[in-house]
């Protein structure tokens, strides 16, 4: 079932019910880290984040004399793929001006002018005393937004106040969800993200309500220094980002041509929805549906949120639900990490429900 939110989509799981359980091949669990890693040199993501589940809001005042002057959030915690709205109150040391911005980042920085987005106060989507930023993801971090107040003295923008907003979802909480062939015919893998180093596991079965067989699988990460050159390996907010874990888990002893069901994630934590696939056919089978296409990009390129919501619509009703071919420039990431995270969230509904075979093109080498 698909929901329509504007530009996005949502899934609506098989078994409508949201799970929150708190709770085999190295060469597969290779290949998500290769397509991201040497593929796309710049895909995201390294300097260390925060791991642990600290999601709660944090008020800082950054001096003294700005102490009455204040940043908060609304929602308190950030939905994946959800809007931020940062308002602010009480007396600053020193007149707000119109020169003023925010800006927003998810864990380290490097400075003041290391940042994700930012955002002037008098801009179009800001009222007097608020700003929105738009569809932020999971990034396994928490994201702080900083006011900069214009000095006409110095000529100069200094930093008065900060507020640090948390996710919504745990940490290693399952996303970036994909299926994978494997050489043997009767297997499916399925790859996924987190910030937990911990043994991945999926459950499966061919009903929603018995998920009876059980496999855990394998982990990977890679850093800047396994990256070629610049910018691929340079540190920052809009540039090497840390990637997170990559998992996979591999599903045997499949049934030709069946429908199962099955739940992934860390045992013991954060699982996923219950999703559904179907498996290979029989080698007899000569016909099969698909889709192909390229050029997709994420979030930030036009046209990208569309053509995922009409795959979305065929893979689910049209019949096309064999496997699909991205055939090359797949997030045009250009070694800007956070946008992998972008791009896998959008094709997360329909890539935990058939197999995606991605190829990789000119333009997704940075190396």
């Amino acid at each position: 079932m698909l929901r329509d939110h504007g530009a996005k989509y949502t899934l609506v799981a098989d078994d409508d019910a949201p799970t929150e359980t708190m709770g085999t091949h190295r060469r597969l669990a290779k290949r998500m880290a290769v397509l991201v890693a040497v593929a796309l040199c710049g895909v995201a993501a390294a300097v260390t984040l925060l791991i642990a589940l600290k999601r709660d809001v944090v008020l800082t005042p950054l001096s003294e004399e700005s102490k009455g002057f204040k940043l908060k959030t609304y929602p308190p915690l950030v939905e994946d793929g959800g809007d931020l709205v940062v308002s602010w109150e009480g007396e600053a040391s020193s007149t707000l001006t119109s020169r003023d911005y925010l800006t927003l980042s998810c864990g380290p920085t490097t400075g003041d002018g290391d940042y994700l987005m930012k955002k002037g106060v008098k801009e179009t989507d800001a009222n007097d005393h608020s700003v929105r930023f738009s569809e932020l993801y999971m990034m396994r971090c928490n994201y702080t937004a900083v006011y900069f107040n214009y000095d006409e003295k110095t000529d100069k923008f200094k930093p008065i106040a900060k507020v640090e907003a948390g996710m919504k979802e745990p940490f290693d909480t399952p996303k970036h969800g994909h299926l994978s062939l494997t050489d043997d015919e009767t297997a499916m893998a399925i790859l996924f993200n987190s910030g937990s180093s911990k043994t991945p596991m999926v459950k499966y079965g061919e009903n929603p309500q018995d998920l009876k067989f059980h496999a855990t699988g394998t982990t990977t990460t890679y850093g800047a220094d396994d990256l070629c050159h610049e910018p691929a390996n340079v540190l920052g907010q809009r540039a090497f980002r840390d990637p997170g874990f990559m998992h996979t888990v591999i599903m045997t002893d499949l049934k030709p041509d069946t429908y199962y069901y099955y739940q992934y994630g860390h045992e013991g934590h954060a699982l996923s929805h219950v999703r559904r696939f179907k498996s290979r056919p029989p080698k007899s089978t000569k016909y099969a549906n698909f889709i192909a296409y390229a050029d997709m990009g994420a979030y930030v390129e036009p046209g990208s949120a569309s053509t995922a919501g009409r795959v979305y619509e065929e893979v689910m009703g049209g019949g096309y639900d064999s496997f699909l071919l991205h055939f090359g420039d797949i997030s045009y990431a250009r070694s800007v990490g956070y946008i992998w995270d972008q791009f896998f969230h959008l094709i997360e509904p329909y890539a935990t429900r058939l197999y995606v075979h991605l190829d990789v093109n000119v333009e997704d080498y940075e190396c």
